[in-house]
């Protein structure tokens, strides 16, 4: 069913009245609301918040103005523009329609052209403002999200800026009795605590790009199973240092259809944060399944199981506490792919350990 161009709320005790006026209002393609008396109203303008309102003044029980004014003190009503319909035509019932907070006020009997006429241009107007206001609140919300993003990169930044310092000074302090093994040492702690705030700026630089847009994804069927068998080739030895159990369960020709170069960055760091968070002799198993039109992939262990209120921030740098440490990877990996048009989430077992799943589709949708 096609979806309607707007919707109008029609407020008269009159049913007549109401029939009049929704023929041509849906000759335009307008979706018309009713209602018959004051607190209908009400009710219908905050559940629905239509695109404007088309108000009686004489109605039982709450007049036209007492209810104009009820909208306009409203939070989510107070922007609906409304136009007083009625056959009071003094000056001074126009002013105090105005006053009440109308946009317009029509005298009956009116013409239905340019009735329609001052419909249209409201509604146009309301949707256009709508647009504006919606635009403005996700560049408010990108700006703090960014905002919060820097300060993270910041904070993950300090410690191991810190942590040179430290080991410059141990070096200095050493200077005069120090060994070219010992100096070798050094040149080893500053090189990872280096490739550590490389990798934080790089992800931050790539976070930045995929919020201007500027990362172009190009789609390709994958073998799943192959970027899987050779991440677990990679990290076997890590894994084998804590005697994690580190093994797949999937079908050989397990197909997604997606960017190569980002899968393969998810799947890398979903792997390499279970082995990070796994106990000693623990387990990771890492299947996959078509679903439909999805391939869901999981990554599972049996790591400490992660709390209710830190699982609904693990993806979320709205919701984060500045004390939490946060990991940039998995907020990129949420980003990759929801960009590749999938969905990623926090399993936690019932028994023990959590896991990691993520949809993308498998089969061309582009």
């Amino acid at each position: 069913m096609k979806k309607k161009s707007a919707q109008v709320l029609i407020v008269d005790d009159i049913p007549e009245n109401i029939q009049l006026i929704s023929s041509f209002l849906e000759l335009n393609d307008i979706e018309v609301l009713y209602a018959i008396k004051g607190e209908q109203a009400i009710e219908a303008a905050e559940s629905y918040v239509p695109e404007l309102i088309l108000l009686d003044i004489m109605m039982p029980e709450m007049d036209g103005f007492e209810i104009c004014k009820i909208l306009k003190s409203k939070e989510t009503t107070k922007n609906i523009p409304i136009i007083f319909l009625s056959a009071k035509a003094e000056p001074d019932n126009i002013v105090e329609g105005l006053e009440a907070g109308a946009v317009d006020y029509v005298t009956k009997p009116y013409n239905s052209k340019e009735l329609m006429s001052r419909v249209m241009t409201q509604i146009k107007l309301r949707q256009t403002t709508k647009l504006a206001e919606e635009q403005a609140s996700e560049l408010k919300q990108l700006e703090e999200t960014k905002n919060k993003f820097l300060y993270i990169a910041t904070e993950n930044l300090k410690q191991p800026v810190k942590l040179i310092q430290k080991t410059l000074d141990q070096l200095d302090n050493k200077k005069e009795n120090i060994t070219t093994e010992e100096i070798k040492e050094y040149i080893n702690q500053i090189r990872k605590i280096n490739e550590k705030n490389f990798k934080t700026i790089s992800n931050l630089i790539e976070w930045i790009e995929i919020q201007s847009n500027k990362v172009e994804i190009h789609y390709e069927k994958i073998n799943i199973n192959k970027i899987i068998e050779d991440k677990i080739t990679k990290h076997r030895d890590v894994a084998k240092g804590k005697n994690i159990l580190l093994y797949k369960s999937i079908l050989p020709n397990t197909y997604i259809y997606a960017n190569e170069k980002k899968v393969n960055y998810i799947i890398e760091k979903l792997i390499a944060n279970a082995i990070k968070n796994t106990p000693l002799n623990g387990e990771i198993v890492i299947s996959a399944e078509n679903i439909e039109n999805y391939t869901e992939v999981t990554i599972s262990d049996t790591s400490k199981k992660i709390k209710d209120s830190i699982k609904e921030q693990i993806f979320s740098l709205n919701k984060i506490e500045k004390k939490r440490e946060v990991d940039l990877d998995l907020i990129l990996c949420k980003e990759y792919v929801e960009k590749m048009e999938g969905k990623i989430w926090l399993y936690v077992e019932y028994t023990e350990g959590n896991a990691f799943k993520f949809i993308l589709p498998n089969k061309e949708t582009k």
